[in-house]
């Protein structure tokens, strides 16, 4: 039991060390003064059982200890050449240290209890220096409010990365206006792109609300739609504050885009070129998902009449 009650004493200690270096990285000194001191109990306690063992220990060892025979009286002529003979005196309690006795008197002595590591060092220091514990890497500065960033694995704040989003899409949003029309196609593809849009507007009618006949109930769309936006975007992403879409490209050549409506068909979006856009993996995961996809899909339906007016009509109207 005693073992028992040392072992859990030792392991409170370990987990208060490894509780004070999680702490101090997340900078609660507050809670790393409550584990120290927790510490310095846990170490008064540990140093009263291991003296109480070894106070134990000294009385059994005692009690089991033999008596000194009687030396036999010598004539005083002869007292000082066998005082040389005498053992020397015995003395008991062994003292705990780690001294060792003389080579002449280790035969004769019992054997002295063993100490371990712990016990050594709780006896030369009761409370035992808690262990210092590592400094931890200095975060990085975040470039927009230039605090440290303490989350691991990101280079800015959460907010910072909403409040940069949401003021790069307002200066896109400003260019747009300003900015030149985007490239336009020889006349076939102009008049392809023609076509593709009368297709659409022919059928969007008869469509427009139908649902195909299957469990999942999906909208209908228009492919011809599709393919009119593919061929507007020349394998470029139209979101104009794209940060870079993907240098790879389909296993037949095409670009990696991906068509979709700025307003939902379910929500009363069109399936019609001026309300759709095609935007790249990254992109259109910010414009259903991202924080700032308000903001974006205010943009994106701005892009998509302005990219299809000048597409179909020759001019911006």
């Amino acid at each position: 039991m005693a073992d028992k009650h040392l072992q859990r004493l030792l392991r409170a200690r370990q987990n208060a060390n490894q509780r004070i270096v999680y702490n101090t990285q997340l900078r609660q000194p507050d809670v790393v003064a409550r584990l120290r001191r927790r510490i310095t109990e846990l170490d008064r306690e540990i140093a009263q059982h291991l003296s109480k063992e070894a106070n134990a220990e000294e009385k059994s060892r005692s009690a089991s200890v033999p008596s000194a025979p009687q030396r036999k009286a010598v004539p005083k002529n002869r007292a000082t050449a066998s005082k040389a003979n005498e053992p020397s005196k015995i003395i008991w309690p062994i003292p705990l240290t780690p001294a060792t006795p003389p080579p002449s008197t280790s035969a004769s002595l019992p054997r002295q209890p063993r100490i371990s590591d712990a016990e050594n060092d709780s006896e030369k220091s009761a409370p035992a220096r808690p262990l210092e514990p590592k400094r931890p890497a200095e975060p990085p500065l975040c470039p927009v409010c230039e605090r440290p960033v303490l989350a691991a694995g990101r280079k800015r704040h959460q907010r910072c990365e909403r409040v940069r989003a949401l003021s790069s899409l307002d200066q896109a949003k400003r260019d747009i206006t300003s900015s030149p029309p985007p490239p336009v196609g020889g006349d076939s593809e102009t008049a392809a792109y023609r076509s593709l849009v009368r297709k659409v507007e022919r059928r969007e009618a008869a469509t427009y609300g139908r649902r195909h006949e299957r469990v999942s109930r999906d909208p209908i769309r228009l492919q011809t739609a599709r393919r009119a936006v593919l061929m507007r975007s020349r394998g470029h992403c139209e979101n104009p504050a794209c940060g870079g879409q993907p240098a790879d490209v389909t296993d037949d050549g095409q670009a990696i885009l991906e068509v979709d409506h700025v307003e939902r068909i379910a929500e009363g979006g069109r399936d019609h070129p001026a309300q759709m856009v095609a935007l790249c993996p990254n992109c259109h995961a910010m414009k259903e998902r991202g924080a700032a996809r308000a903001a974006l899909r205010s943009v994106l339906l701005d892009v998509a009449m302005r990219n299809h007016d000048v597409w179909h009509n020759g001019s911006i109207s």
